[in-house]
């Protein structure tokens, strides 16, 4: 199936799917053109409200649309379809029709590494969302990415002349072209991967990581590249902890460029099963667990749940991989990962059967604050089916 006609396919699933509600958020775009960056990694704040593209058809303001709108100064257009929702036809000046006459490329479009289609007006952001367009390969050979992007991670502030890990890893979609049209994002390690900046260069090993030095102060933006895949960058903050403007910043507190570093971690809610509840299985027994995420930092990363059941002196732990329970040793269990969103709902395959149950939520941001666990009535909820 070529880029396309997944994206085509990525394009109706984000018809199909309603939209969350619509706030302000926090959200960085990025746009790479095949033979240069031509937007490099740009914050906006998005608000409430709707405008009309270019081209036609109203949008969101506080959709990728809206953030694509921003960051270019509106210097972005598309055509409505009444299958595939609002497409993306030109960025910054470059145009890849969606229609006849083709030229064998799109514009395709990312939200925090998962691909989403051309469905630009469809996907509501939140906090921390990462939005990437880029050139796609469509039957064209040159003048486009064939790949997919790469994922560079590197600390946020380094140490002139002493040595720290970039780590680049692989973005891999497989879509599913019959309904739902679906899809799996995974990500693995890259190896052979070049990863440069100020003069330093690296290679990736087999795991991913490259050892690099940078003896240049202030901030360094690093690029990671390999093959046809989409470069990604990257800004680390190069101080001696004395001297220079990012140096001074980060023994200040600061981070890349002078920018506040989050340290605040964000606070997760449970809004069902409600603690201190006492549920009857013959009438109603919980199946749906509500989170929300207050987080206004970097933006939420991922978000753990940690279910556990005791019957009699017998406990268990939710596996969210096997979905079922398994047995677990009495005051322990084990949290699995279940969203990347500030507010979303997570069904369990069944209604809970009678028991014991303690309910934990773990929320991490993409600064690595982690919430306290614990916190009962808050992040914990204790109730019993009987």
């Amino acid at each position: 199936m070529s880029n396309r006609l997944a994206g085509l396919a990525l394009a109706v699933l984000a018809v199909l799917v309603p939209a969350s509600v619509a706030v302000a958020a926090p959200v960085t775009v990025r746009v790479e053109g095949a033979a240069s960056t031509l937007l490099a990694t740009t914050s906006v704040n998005t608000a409430p409200g709707t405008f009309t593209v270019a081209g036609g058809g109203s949008c969101s303001s506080t959709s990728m649309g809206g953030a694509l709108q921003l960051a270019t100064a509106g210097r972005w257009g598309g055509r409505v379809d009444q299958s595939f929702g609002q497409s993306v036809e030109t960025v910054l000046g470059v145009t890849h029709p969606i229609i006849a006459p083709l030229d064998g490329k799109f514009w395709s479009l990312y939200l925090n590494d998962t691909a989403l289609g051309v469905g630009v007006c469809a996907a509501e952001l939140q906090a921390g969302d990462e939005v990437l367009v880029y050139e796609a390969c469509s039957g064209a050979t040159t003048g486009c990415f064939a790949g997919e992007p790469l994922d560079l991670k590197a600390p946020a502030i380094v140490r002139a002349g002493v040595p720290f890990t970039a780590s680049v890893a692989e973005v891999t979609t497989v879509f599913n072209p019959n309904p739902p049209f679906d899809s799996t994002t995974t990500k693995a390690p890259s190896a052979g991967a070049t990863v440069a900046g100020a003069g330093a260069s690296a290679t990736t090993d087999a795991s991913g990581a490259a050892a690099m030095t940078l003896n240049a102060h202030g901030p360094v933006t690093l690029t990671a590249m390999k093959g046809d895949r989409v470069r990604e960058s990257a800004t680390v903050c190069v101080t001696d902890g004395a001297d220079g403007a990012c140096g001074s910043a980060a023994a200040a507190g600061q981070g890349v460029a002078g920018a506040t570093v989050d340290r605040t971690a964000p606070r997760a809610r449970l809004l069902s099963p409600r603690s201190g509840h006492v549920y009857r299985f013959a009438k109603f027994s919980p199946r749906l667990i509500h989170i929300a995420v207050a987080e206004s930092g970097s933006g939420v990363r991922t978000v753990k749940l940690r279910l556990t059941r005791r019957v009699g002196d017998r406990c268990f732990s939710y596996s969210g991989k096997r979905e079922r329970f398994l047995g677990a040793k009495c005051g322990t269990g084990f949290f699995f990962t279940v969203s990347d969103r500030a507010d979303f709902t997570y069904l369990l395959p069944a209604r809970l059967p009678r028991g014991h149950y303690v309910l934990d939520v773990s929320a991490i941001d993409k600064s690595f604050n982690r919430d306290s666990v614990g916190d009962r009535g808050r992040n914990r909820s204790v109730f019993d089916v009987r």
